[in-house]
């Protein structure tokens, strides 16, 4: 019971780091929007859930695949890894 707690938790540092720079550049976007671009307008463009899109810089973990969506909108580009 103790290992699979001790995994849990090294896999969540894992993805926290791997995701650190698209994370820290999205909420770099979101926080320098303008303002006529409201949370309302977001959601209703990318499909986001209001309650997620307004507490997303304060969670530890905020799931990648939203995080990518919100990027692609607010930067206007689509994410290359390449």
């Amino acid at each position: 019971m103790g290992k699979r707690k001790i995994v849990k938790v090294l896999k969540s540092k894992i993805v926290k780091v791997m995701n650190s720079k698209l994370l820290e550049k999205t909420i770099e976007l979101y926080k320098s929007r303008s303002i006529l671009l409201t949370n309302e307008i977001i959601c209703e463009k990318t499909g986001l859930n209001y309650n997620w899109l307004i507490t997303f810089c304060n969670v530890e973990d905020p799931g990648v695949n939203r995080i990518e969506c919100l990027y692609e909108f607010l930067s206007k580009k689509k994410l290359d890894l390449n």
